[in-house]
């Protein structure tokens, strides 16, 4: 089964396209405001486009894919980037992030962070708070690596 989310920002689409979605076998679409954590613990493998879900994919160790210019993917993960004229080899060929290289990655974000802190990944606080936290983050990220 696949099951589609949009981001809880997406702006709303017609219902035309969600139609045209339900009429694909074994495809099911979940309400927006759903904890995308949930769905990611459960599922078999991610693919997603960018944001917050990349990382607590990585986290949970789940497989992952990747379609846009994500800047944790750019970074630390490449082997996860696709598009659709790679895909069905992505999805052969994909492997679980490795623990190490996730706990590298973590270990580089907090050596150049001053506000990246433990509490800041587990927290169920501000949701808008911490987003903009981890982008300031990877901005830095990606200064530094240019």
């Amino acid at each position: 089964k696949l099951v589609v989310k949009d981001h809880p920002n997406q702006s709303i689409r017609s219902p035309e396209f969600y139609n045209r979605l339900m009429k694909i076998p074994n495809v099911l679409i979940a309400d927006s405001k759903i904890n995308s954590r949930e769905l990611i613990k459960g599922a078999e493998a991610v693919f997603c486009i960018s944001g917050t879900s990349i990382l607590e994919t990585l986290l949970l160790k789940k497989k992952l894919l990747v379609y846009g210019n994500n800047i944790t993917i750019k970074n630390f993960f490449p082997q996860f980037k696709c598009d659709f004229h790679n895909l069905k080899k992505q999805i052969d060929e994909n492997q679980l992030p490795d623990e190490n290289d996730v706990i590298k990655m973590l270990a580089y974000l907090k050596n150049i962070s001053i506000d990246l802190d433990s509490n800041i990944l587990v927290s169920s606080g501000d949701t808008e708070s911490i987003s903009k936290k981890l982008y300031e983050l990877f901005k830095r990220v990606d200064e530094r690596n240019e």
